[in-house]
């Protein structure tokens, strides 16, 4: 329950005001796919892409590592699936046997 403002939980706010997701291993109930685009030339790397599956709905994002805004809570009336968000994800616990079912 963070005092997050609305306007920044928008889909078409700003790419500086994305929400961050803190995720717990409990909190993923299925890790879909992560995608990794790799380009033989010398450029910075690219974010991780991931898409996960919580609580049955299906979220795009991208995993950062630079600071970022308040996290917004999955619980949140604000927090759907079908504004298809983007999102800031960061993994509290590494995924190890959490994969599949």
């Amino acid at each position: 329950m963070h005092g997050t403002d609305v306007s920044t939980i928008k889909k078409d706010s700003q790419k500086t005001a994305v929400p961050t997701i803190k995720l717990r291993c409990d909190d993923i109930m299925k890790y879909v796919r992560i995608k990794r685009k790799r380009k033989r030339k010398r450029k910075k790397k690219k974010k991780v892409l991931l898409c996960l599956k919580l609580r049955n709905e299906t979220f795009r994002a991208r995993e950062i590592d630079r600071p970022s805004p308040p996290p917004v809570s999955c619980d949140s009336p604000r927090f759907r699936a079908s504004d298809r968000l983007r999102v800031h994800v960061s993994i509290e616990n590494p995924i190890m046997s959490h994969v599949g079912d």
